[in-house]
């Protein structure tokens, strides 16, 4: 009976939690089971059952105490967003990216903890460069330590190949790698690349670059390399499309250059401009289709660094990016995979180890490994230790 009891709640978190799971009056009422009509009650009145309120909170993704709460909370990211669309900054963060930020900074305190039991030594390049450093300056120390080989990439058998093998050179320098396309394990909950691309979480023992695996492996890869500056630069932040390649924030337009050096470094870019024949010159597709194959970057970033080489106008550059942009913001089809691989490629080769060679020997407690590794079960862990156990840093 109890189930069936009506409570009063406040009908602005309803509508709140709605509009924060970007959901309509209909969405949310045919998930639940109901009609569209009693969600515009609910709104209105507040008064709902002990097992409606229960199926809101779920399907809105928010902690079920939120509605009980007079006002609407104030959510914040808990690092700096320089996500923008056009040129406004966006007000609210989804509950996708919420909940992966907060599971991201989760595993990053236990693995600074682990870090420091193992006397692991501190990162000295975190935090080591400032936005007023020479971009190709910038560009070469972080080369220092982190290979940004050409040849490597161009050789690659294909994108994926080159994008892991540039994963494996940055967590061999102590940098965690993670990303997923969806939240956890939930195939229902998407991460939008309209969203967010990827975020930065320096530290000097348990420094974490997150990616958007919804995006394209080439996105990905100047994802990666933006983010990397972050983390040289030290600065926590989450960033999207719009700013990865056209923003005007100081911290991210930095970045950004600092990205595409690595990625695209103008001298090589132009001893290949100086290699094509004068009708290849004239034509933009070709120039894009051959650069991204020797760069394994994306046609925008490639379309970005053909303007920074006054290669292209600004004009010019606008319309073939506008061009471009529409194609690239389709999402990507997930290919599925084996179960361990995906979930080595999710949480990082170096985290993963961390996590089962810890829990192999006793020091971290299964259920903890349970929550770390997004699994449910001992014999997972421990066949999920077998796979990563050759690895090593």
């Amino acid at each position: 009976m109890r189930s069936k009891e009506k409570i009063l709640v406040s009908a602005a978190c309803l509508k709140w939690a709605r509009n924060r799971a970007r959901l309509s009056t209909l969405d949310l009422a045919t998930k639940i089971g109901v009609l569209e009509d009693t969600v515009r009650k609910w709104e209105d009145t507040g008064e709902v059952s002990f097992s409606q309120i229960n199926k809101i909170a779920d399907f809105t993704h928010v902690a079920l105490g939120y509605l009980f709460l007079p006002e609407p909370p104030v959510e914040k990211l808990p690092i700096a967003d320089f996500r923008t669309i056009g040129s406004l900054g966006v007000n609210e963060a989804t509950p996708e990216l919420l909940d992966t930020l907060n599971n991201v900074l989760s595993r990053q305190d236990w693995y600074r903890e682990y870090a420091r039991l193992n006397e692991a030594p501190e990162l000295d390049f975190i935090g080591s460069l400032t936005i007023d450093t020479d971009i190709r300056e910038a560009a070469e120390k972080i080369r220092l330590v982190i290979d940004w080989d050409i040849d490597t990439r161009e050789h690659a058998k294909n994108w994926k190949d080159a994008l892991k093998k540039q994963i494996e050179l940055v967590e061999e320098a102590g940098i965690l790698v993670m990303g997923n396309a969806i939240v956890e394990n939930d195939t229902h909950r998407k991460l939008d690349i309209a969203d967010f691309r990827g975020f930065a979480l320096p530290d000097r023992l348990a420094p974490i670059i997150f990616i958007n695996h919804q995006d394209s492996s080439s996105a990905r890869m100047f994802t990666l390399a933006h983010e990397l500056v972050h983390i040289w630069v030290g600065i926590s932040a989450v960033s999207n499309l719009e700013n990865t390649l056209t923003g005007e924030n100081h911290i991210e337009k930095f970045c950004n250059h600092v990205a595409a050096e690595l990625l695209v470094p103008l001298d090589e870019l132009l001893n290949n401009l100086n290699s094509f024949t004068r009708s290849d010159l004239n034509d933009i597709g070709v120039i894009l289709d051959k650069m991204k194959k020797v760069f394994k970057v994306s046609n925008l970033v490639i379309l970005r660094r053909l303007l920074d080489a006054s290669f292209l106008s600004r004009d010019e550059f606008n319309l073939e990016y506008s061009k471009l942009n529409a194609v690239t913001m389709q999402r990507r089809k997930s290919s599925g995979g084996n179960f361990h691989n995906t979930l080595r490629s999710r949480l990082g080769k170096r985290f993963s180890y961390a996590v089962t060679t810890s829990t192999m020997e006793g020091t971290t407690v299964y259920t903890d490994a349970f929550r770390l590794l997004g699994v449910n079960n001992a014999e997972t862990v421990r066949r999920f230790a077998e796979t990563v156990k050759g690895a090593s840093f």
